[in-house]
């Protein structure tokens, strides 16, 4: 399983919005999605306060994703997000394809797009502009065409 970095709506012309209004943070408001959190979504800013990425995910995107009546609360957000992180298992899509972790085999941004293609029919073709690696971390950015919540 990848851990999920987030939810980030955008635009039609694939420029996103962010900090889109003054809604503070409130983990009170997600204390019962946290355990699958902690699993499925772990906050890897380390040296910050323990919900420090979560609050940045909500300041930044969830914000801006509130004019979707389902993602109007912070608590909607969230559940939604782990909700595709599930639905979606990208790791089990790579694994599928033969590319599993490795400290010395890599993989081209085209092979993981492939791969994930391969499994998910509405997948945006910019979404291969969007693999990076850095210092033995995978970072993947999937693009829908068109997701919707239901």
């Amino acid at each position: 399983m990848l851990p999920t970095s987030g939810l980030w709506p955008s635009r039609n012309d694939t420029s996103y919005p962010s900090n889109c209004n003054n809604n503070a943070f409130d983990p009170s408001q997600i204390s019962d999605l946290l355990p699958e959190m902690q699993v499925r979504w772990p906050n890897l800013l380390t040296s910050s306060s323990p919900n420090s990425f979560w609050e940045h995910e909500w300041d930044k995107h969830g914000t801006c994703a509130q004019s979707d009546s389902k993602l109007a609360s912070e608590h909607d957000f969230f559940a939604a997000t782990l909700g595709l992180s599930e639905q979606y298992e990208l790791g089990s899509y790579l694994s599928s394809a033969g590319i599993v972790p490795s400290s010395d085999k890599y993989y081209t941004a085209a092979q993981m797009s492939s791969a994930i293609q391969s499994q998910i029919e509405d997948i945006s073709p910019r979404a291969s502009r969007h693999v990076l690696y850095f210092s033995g971390t995978l970072f993947l950015f999937i693009a829908f065409s068109n997701l919707l919540l239901v």
